[in-house]
C-alpha cells in the first residue's frame, strides 16, 4: 500500500496505485542463500529460571548446575534439572551514588577459576559498601554449596568516583592459559555532554572520561589481565600494554580507551580478546563536537588504546572542544592522540587508536545491516569453538565454529560473526530470527555444547517476569514430539466428567505418534489410562488430580504435558448482560446499563458484596480485532492500542514503564507533566513529543538521554503520543452495583477513539479440602465510530492512505462501487455520520446509499447529492437517518453518481459513527 503526503498527490495516483505497489514488492525481494546454515526448527529454547532480580553475570559449575549473581548483591545456585533456585550468599555492596541517586553499582562480575573442580576457587567483582569508593576483585572458596567463611581475598581494588557517575564494566573472564580479564568502565558521567566527555574545568573531573580512560595510570575505562596467584595476589603477565616499571602506568592494562565494556569474551583457541563497548548517546553529527554517537564490538589481537573519549567506531575523531570557551580547537589526531588533560595522571602521549570491529549508531547501518535500528546497548558473547564439544551427545553444529555470538541488551537479538582463519570480519547472521530476547546480559557455552542466555528482563533496577536464564539445545537427528492438550473443563462437581484431547500434538520430523493418558490421584498413583487420543472418564471422589499426557514418537522420544483437575467443587456462573440499548458500542452521554448474575451450586446464595464488578474506560482503546479475542485483562487492554504497539516493537520499554519510574520516567508522569505545564495545549505537546521521540533529547526529567529514533515515522511517533498523553485519562476499576448504569461523558473522549470494558468475577469458597476457583465475565464495548479500513468486502474501490495526518482512504471509481462492512449492532442506533471527502479535480461527487445487509440488501436511507466543487477538498460528514433495527446487521455504503459518462472517481469515504437516539435528536 503507498502512502502519499497529500490527499490531492493521493488521488492523482488513483489509477496506477496498484501496479506501483506491486513493482515495489518485486523490486525490494531480496533472496538469501541460507542451504548451509543449520534449520532453525532444530533448536529448542528452554526457561530454566525465570523472576529474577537484575541477574548480571553467572557461569555452570562441573556439575551443570549454575551460579550467578543479581545486581543487589546475591550470589544464587540454580539447579537446572529440577529447577529450583537458591540463595548462597547475599554481599553488603553500594548501589547508590553520594546524592543518594540510583546508581549502576553493586555485585557486577562472576567467573569461576579455570581449576575449580579442585581448588573451589570463584571471583567475584562488586562495589564495597561503606565510605571508602572502591570496587573490589575478590576470590572466594565455593564449598558444599555455600561460600567457606574467611575464604574471602581481596585481589584487587579500582578506586572510583560516586558523585553523578555511571559505567562500571564489571565482567571477568579467563583465558586458556589461566590469566583473568576484568571490564572497568569509564566512571565518567556523560550528560554534559552525549558526545566526548573531556570537560578540564576545575572541579568538573567528573564530567572528564580523559582521568580514567585515557589515563595510562588508572585502571578505568581498561579492560585488565592478571594472573591470580594463590595466595591471593597476582602477577603481571607478559605482553600487557604497559611493561611492570613503566613510569605513569599501571601493568594491568591490557586494554585502555573503552567506556563500558559491559561483557567480553576470549575466543578459546586464539585468545583473542572482544567486547561490547556501549557507546554515547549522541544524535548527530556536530561539526564543533564530533560524530554521531556509535556502539561497538571490538577485537583485540594485541594490547592497545581503543579511542575514548577521542575516537568512536571506526576511528572517528571528536574535536578538542574547550566547555569554558565553547570553542573546537580541532580534531584529535587517531595516529598521535595526546591526553593533556589537567584531570589525567597518567603519559601524554598515548599508543595510536585502534577502531572498533563492528560499530553500529541508532539508524540501520550500511555496513552491516543485520544489527537493525534501534537503542543500543552491545554485548560480546562466545566464539563458538567445535572441537571442544565434538564429544557431547548433541553439540550445536560445525557450521558455527570459529563465530562469534554478539548481543543486544536494548534490541533484543543474538547475531552469529563468520571469522576468517585469521580473525577477520567476513559475515553476519542472524541466530534465531524469530526470538527476541529479554536485555541478554551474559551467553556462554556450557559443557554440553548448548548455549546458555542471562536475560536481565526489559524494566530497570527492579524484578522482572523476564528476567530469566534459559537453555537453547540443538537437536540432532530424530526431535522429540510436541505434546499439547486441551480439556472441556478443569473442575467440576460430583461426578466429574473428564474430557481430553492430545489434538495438536505434532512431530518435528513428521514420525507417527502414540498416545498415553494417565489420571492420577494427589499420592501421584495412575487411577486410570488411556492410549486414545481423546479420553474420556468419570471423577467420583472429591480431590485433586493431574491428568497427565505423555506422547511418544516411532524412536521412543517423547514428551509431556499436564492439567491439574479438581473434582467436587464446580466453578460459579457469572453472567454479565447489557440489559438495554447497544452491546457492541458506547455512546458519549448514553447509559450504559448493565446487569451481572452469579450462583454457585456449592455456596448457595452469593452475596453482592462478594462479586467484583468494574468498569475500565480506555480512551485509546485498542484494536477492534483484538476485541473480538474476549475476555482481556484490563491491564493488557491498553497494550493492544496501536500507540502501545508502536513502543511494544520499539526499544522504549526498555527505558520506560506505563507505571512507575525506570531508567526514565513513567508514562503516566509524562502525561501529568504536559497536562499541566502545557496550558492544556495538547497540540503542542504533541508536536513536541512526536519531534522528542524522532530526534532524541533530555533535560526534562534530568540528564540521562533518550536516544532518537529516526527511522520511526511521524505518523508511528503520533500514535506513541497519542497513548502516552492519554494514559493519564484511563479510568481503571470503577467499582460498580451488580445492576445499574454507566455513563461515558463527551469530554472524556479523545477523536473517535475509546473502549469501554465492563468486568464481573466471583471467587468461591471451595469445597472441603478443594481450593476455590474465580470466574469471570468480560464485555467490551467500543467507541461507535468505524474506519474504512474494517470493511469485508468492496467493489470498484481503490485503496489509500494519506500519512499527514493518517487518513484511510477508500475511493468510489464509479457508480455502484461499496463498501461492506462487518455485523454490528445496530440496538438503539438512529442515524449515521458518513465522513469521506473529495476533490473537484480528481472526484465529481454523488450520493451514497446504506443498505441493510449487502448491496441488495433493504434500503435504509440516502444522502442528499453533493458536488466535489461544494466541497471543495475540505471533507465531509453526511448524515443518514434510520429506523432503529433490532439485532447485529452488515452494513453496505453504495456510492452513487447518475451521471453514467462520468469521466473521474466520485468521491472518498474514510469511515461512519453511528449515532444513539440522543445524538440524532
Amino acid at each position: 500500500m503507498k502512502i502519499f503526503s497529500s490527499l490531492a498527490t493521493a488521488l492523482l495516483l488513483v489509477a496506477c496505485t496498484q501496479t506501483d505497489s506491486n513493482s515495489t514488492n518485486e523490486n525490494s525481494a531480496a533472496v538469501t542463500d541460507q542451504t548451509s546454515a543449520p534449520d532453525p526448527s532444530r533448536f529448542q529454547v528452554k526457561v530454566l529460571a525465570n523472576n529474577l532480580n537484575e541477574p548480571l553475570e553467572f557461569d555452570i559449575l562441573p556439575d551443570g548446575r549454575i551460579l550467578f549473581i543479581e545486581r543487589t548483591g546475591r550470589l544464587r545456585l540454580l539447579d537446572p534439572k529440577i529447577q529450583k533456585i537458591k540463595t548462597i550468599h547475599s554481599l553488603d555492596v553500594n548501589t547508590t551514588l553520594v546524592d543518594g541517586g540510583g546508581s549502576e553499582d553493586g555485585l557486577l562480575g562472576l567467573a569461576l577459576d579455570p581449576n575449580f573442580a579442585t581448588n573451589g576457587w570463584l571471583y567475584l567483582y562488586y562495589s564495597l559498601a561503606g565510605d571508602k569508593p572502591v570496587n573490589v576483585l575478590t576470590r572466594w572458596t565455593f564449598k558444599n554449596d555455600a561460600l567457606q567463611a574467611g575464604s574471602g581475598k581481596r585481589v584487587l581494588e579500582v578506586p572510583v568516583q560516586r558523585e553523578q557517575c555511571c559505567h562500571t564494566g564489571g565482567a571477568i573472564e579467563f583465558d586458556r592459559e589461566g590469566h583473568l580479564y576484568l571490564s572497568t568502565g569509564d566512571n565518567t558521567n556523560p550528560h554534559a555532554s552525549h558526545y566526548a566527555p573531556i570537560d578540564e574545568r576545575p572541579g568538573r573531573s567528573p564530567w572528564d572520561a580523559q582521568k580514567s580512560s585515557a589515563n595510562t595510570n588508572d585502571l578505568r575505562g581498561k579492560i585488565l589481565r592478571i594472573l591470580p596467584l594463590a595466595d591471593g595476589s597476582y602477577a603481571i603477565p607478559e605482553g600487557n600494554l604497559f611493561p611492570p616499571g613503566t613510569a605513569n602506568t599501571r601493568p594491568e592494562i591490557y586494554a585502555m580507551g573503552v567506556r563500558n565494556p559491559y561483557r567480553i569474551s576470549i575466543d578459546p583457541v586464539t585468545s583473542y580478546l572482544y567486547w561490547g563497548d556501549v557507546g554515547p548517546d549522541a544524535s548527530r553529527l556536530i561539526k564543533e563536537k564530533g560524530p554521531i554517537g556509535y556502539d561497538e564490538i571490538n577485537q583485540l589481537r594485541e594490547p592497545g588504546f581503543f579511542g575514548w573519549p577521542y575516537f568512536i567506531g571506526d576511528n572517528q575523531a571528536y574535536a578538542e572542544f574547550d566547555f569554558a570557551t565553547k570553542k573546537s580547537l580541532g580534531n584529535f589526531n587517531p595516529h598521535t592522540p595526546i591526553n593533556n588533560s589537567p584531570n589525567n595522571t597518567g603519559l601524554q602521549s598515548l599508543p595510536p587508536a585502534q577502531g572498533a570491529f563492528i560499530w553500529y549508531s541508532y539508524a540501520k547501518s550500511s555496513s552491516f545491516p543485520e544489527l537493525g535500528k534501534g537503542g543500543r546497548t552491545a554485548m560480546a558473547g562466545p566464539v563458538y569453538r567445535h572441537q571442544f564439544y565434538a564429544d557431547q551427545p548433541s553439540p550445536f553444529p560445525a557450521w558455527f565454529d570459529n563465530k562469534l555470538f554478539i548481543y543486544e541488551w536494548m534490541r533484543g537479538w543474538v547475531n552469529t560473526v563468520t571469522l576468517s582463519e585469521s580473525g577477520d570480519y567476513v559475515s553476519m547472521q542472524r541466530f534465531l530470527p524469530e526470538m527476541s530476547f529479554s536485555a541478554p546480559v551474559d551467553m556462554l557455552f556450557g559443557p554440553d555444547g548448548s548455549l546458555y542466555i542471562l536475560e536481565y528482563g526489559r524494566a530497570w533496577f527492579q524484578p522482572n517476569a523476564d528476567a530469566r536464564i534459559v537453555r537453547v539445545d540443538y537437536i540432532q537427528g530424530n526431535r522429540n514430539p510436541v505434546a499439547r492438550a486441551t480439556l472441556a473443563a478443569q473442575h467440576g462437581a460430583l461426578p466429574f466428567e473428564v474430557s481430553l484431547s492430545a489434538e495438536g500434538s505434532t512431530d518435528p520430523d513428521g514420525d507417527q505418534l502414540s498416545y498415553l493418558w494417565q489420571i492420577k490421584n494427589a499420592e501421584g498413583q495412575a487411577i486410570a489410562e488411556s492410549s486414545e487420543k481423546d479420553f474420556h472418564y468419570r471423577l467420583t471422589q472429591a480431590g485433586q488430580y493431574q491428568a497427565l499426557l505423555t506422547v511418544t514418537d516411532q524412536h521412543a522420544a517423547h514428551s509431556q504435558t499436564s492439567f491439574e483437575l479438581l473434582a467436587g467443587n464446580s466453578p460459579p456462573e457469572v453472567h454479565l448482560d447489557i440489559v438495554e440499548g447497544n452491546s457492541m458500542f458506547f455512546f458519549p452521554n448514553t447509559p450504559i446499563r448493565y446487569q451481572a448474575r452469579v450462583s454457585d451450586s456449592e455456596d448457595g446464595d452469593v452475596k453482592a458484596e462478594d462479586v467484583a464488578l468494574t468498569l475500565d474506560f480506555l480512551p485509546v482503546g485498542f484494536d477492534k480485532v483484538d476485541i473480538q479475542q474476549g475476555h482481556l485483562a484490563a491491564e493488557n487492554a491498553a497494550n493492544m492500542s496501536a500507540g502501545e504497539k508502536v513502543i511494544s516493537q520499539s526499544d522504549c520499554t526498555a527505558c520506560h514503564k506505563k507505571h512507575g519510574a525506570s531508567i526514565g520516567p513513567s508514562y503516566v508522569d509524562i502525561a501529568r507533566y504536559y497536562k499541566e505545564n502545557n496550558d492544556k495545549n495538547t497540540l503542542n505537546a504533541q508536536a513536541h513529543l512526536v519531534d522528542k521521540i524522532i530526534q532524541g533529547g533530555s533535560g526534562v526529567w534530568g540528564e540521562t538521554a533518550m536516544p532518537p529514533h529516526q527511522d520511526m515515522s511521524v505518523v508511528e511517533a503520533r500514535l506513541a503520543v497519542k497513548y502516552i498523553l492519554a494514559v493519564d485519562e484511563e479510568k481503571i476499576g470503577i467499582p460498580l452495583p451488580l445492576a445499574g448504569e454507566y455513563t461515558i461523558k463527551q469530554e472524556d473522549i479523545i477523536a473517535r477513539d475509546g473502549t469501554v470494558i465492563l468486568r464481573a468475577a466471583y471467587e468461591d469458597k471451595g469445597a472441603g479440602d478443594l481450593p476455590s476457583i474465580k470466574t469471570e465475565k468480560t464485555l467490551t464495548l467500543d467507541n461507535p465510530y468505524i474506519d474504512a479500513n474494517e470493511i469485508i468486502a468492496e467493489k470498484e474501490i481503490n485503496f489509500l492512505t494519506v500519512s499527514d495526518p493518517p487518513i484511510s482512504l477508500k475511493v468510489g471509481l464509479k457508480d455502484g462501487a461499496f463498501l461492506q462492512f462487518p455485523e454490528m449492532d445496530l440496538n438503539g442506533v438512529s442515524g449515521l455520520h458518513i465522513h469521506g471527502n473529495a476533490d473537484p479535480e480528481f472526484t465529481v461527487g454523488g450520493y451514497i446509499e446504506l443498505r441493510l445487509g449487502d448491496e441488495h440488501g433493504t434500503l435504509l436511507g440516502k444522502t442528499a447529492y453533493f458536488d466535489a466543487k461544494d466541497i471543495a477538498g475540505r471533507g465531509f460528514s453526511k448524515t443518514i437517518a434510520i429506523n432503529q433495527q433490532q439485532g447485529q446487521h452488515k452494513l453496505t455504503f453504495i456510492f452513487r453518481n447518475d451521471d453514467k459518462n462520468a469521466d473521474k472517481a466520485l468521491f472518498i469515504i474514510t469511515g461512519f459513527t453511528l449515532l444513539s437516539g440522543n445524538e440524532h435528536n
